[in-house]
């Protein structure tokens, strides 16, 4: 009896060796899995990462993969405007969307390119900007001097701006109001008005700067 007992006990002993190696080659096999899991992931995401890199690089124009970009080309007009502030009214146009060329054609007409010129009604400047719009320009925009070319197209383009959204891009009613202010160039347009002296200069300028 007393060898049976220690057969049997062997017996237990090896089979609860035998399970806990075969556990361990388990969780080895496990961890072994794992493991190459783990690094083929991590192979995919360098890959990935490279990948983004270099699709940042070539947005950016980095020289890892050469990409030539077009030149672009700056338009300036002919007229008695310097290069850095046409520059700033194209930038400034760019900002409020609203087409430089426009722009260009009521400096023309209205002051005739000339930066210091006032009026009998007090329109100042290139884009004549009347006094009674000094005050409230000079709290929203921080505009001091008036006569300033470059303050006083952003007065003017600001200006511009509002009438041109409003009207939804109509050219003819953004002048009206540009010209006679939003009350009267409303009141002009909705009495059949939609055509002035004023306004057919600016357009006959238009055309010419829009084909130079």
């Amino acid at each position: 009896m007393r060898k049976k007992r220690d057969r049997d006990i062997a017996d237990i002993f090896t089979t609860t060796m035998l399970l806990i190696f075969v556990a361990i080659g388990i969780m080895i096999t496990i961890l072994l899995a794992m493991f190459v899991v783990n690094c083929f992931l991590e192979l995919i995401g360098a890959k990935e990462i490279k990948a983004e890199s270099m699709q940042v690089q070539i947005i950016s124009g980095s020289k890892v993969i050469k990409q030539e970009e077009e030149p672009i080309e700056i338009h300036y007009f002919d007229c008695p405007l310097d290069e850095d502030l046409q520059d700033y009214i194209r930038t400034t146009c760019e900002y409020y969307d609203v087409p430089m060329d426009i722009v260009i054609s009521i400096i023309s007409c209205e002051s005739g390119f000339q930066p210091d010129v006032i009026s009998p009604w007090d329109d100042y400047g290139l884009m004549q900007i009347n006094k009674i719009n000094h005050e409230w320009l000079n709290k929203e925009l921080g505009v001091t001097d008036f006569l300033d070319p470059k303050q006083n197209v952003l007065c003017g383009i600001h200006l511009f701006s509002q009438h041109w959204h409003e009207t939804d891009k109509n050219l003819e009613y953004a002048l009206l109001r540009y010209n006679c202010g939003t009350t009267g160039g409303r009141n002009l347009w909705e009495s059949g008005v939609h055509s002035t002296k004023y306004t057919q200069k600016i357009l006959s300028a238009y055309q010419y700067y829009k084909e130079v």
